[in-house]
């Protein structure tokens, strides 16, 4: 083998039109579907609804996730203004915040003290990745994303690992909302502000030789 392949394996997938196009658009459609979800309730109440659903009434959410859904696919095909960035951190902002919801559902659920052992050993898990956050924000900030990641994968895993403790359950939810399309959104807001200013450079270099100076 290869010694330049020993130690940590990096790996690093490149998405180039149409795949990153359909990737976005697949996440902007699954929002819109979602929103119109929340638009059409059904009759009854529905049951089983986290603290940050209850904030806010469904049409509030439905038209949240609606519009960022539609922007987003708008942005894709207008490339001038970086909506499709906008839309992406929206996302973000919405299933973090259900995943919250979700999460405080669970904390509600307990019951019982959980063990004194578990509790001891979530803190000491938790004090070690904030220090771990604090020295990447301080000496390696190429990794602060990452720490960042690390922090809320904690996080979750602490409730989690709390509330089963007690036997309470239900942290799939929280997981999909924050792991999955939380982070998938992330990504790809990162990679559209970065496409945009790259872009925008373009335009700028073009003009430049366009009209040389005398």
């Amino acid at each position: 083998m290869n010694g330049a392949l020993s130690g940590p394996i990096k790996l690093r997938v490149s998405l180039i039109y149409p795949e990153i196009a359909v990737f976005q658009i697949g996440l902007f459609v699954a929002m819109i579907w979602r929103g119109l979800d929340y638009v059409t309730p059904p009759d009854e109440k529905p049951g089983a609804l986290s603290v940050v659903e209850q904030a806010l009434p469904f049409h509030a959410w439905g038209a949240a996730l609606l519009g960022a859904g539609a922007v987003g696919l708008l942005g894709l095909v207008w490339a001038r203004w970086p909506i499709t960035a906008l839309a992406h951190g929206g996302a973000v902002a919405l299933y973090a915040a259900f995943a919250v919801g979700s999460l405080l559902s669970i904390l509600e659920r307990i019951e019982t003290a959980p063990p004194l052992l578990v509790t001891a050993t979530l803190v000491l898990v938790f004090a070690a990745v904030v220090i771990v956050v604090a020295l990447v924000e301080w000496r390696a900030k190429a990794w602060r994303s990452a720490a960042w990641v690390l922090l809320a994968a904690t996080v979750t895993g602490c409730i989690i690992a709390l509330a089963a403790s007690t036997g309470v359950y239900g942290w799939r939810t929280a997981t999909d909302w924050l792991f999955v399309l939380a982070v998938a959104h992330a990504v790809m807001a990162d990679a559209s502000i970065d496409a945009w200013r790259d872009l925008n450079q373009h335009v700028v270099e073009e003009a430049n030789h366009a009209d040389p100076a005398p």
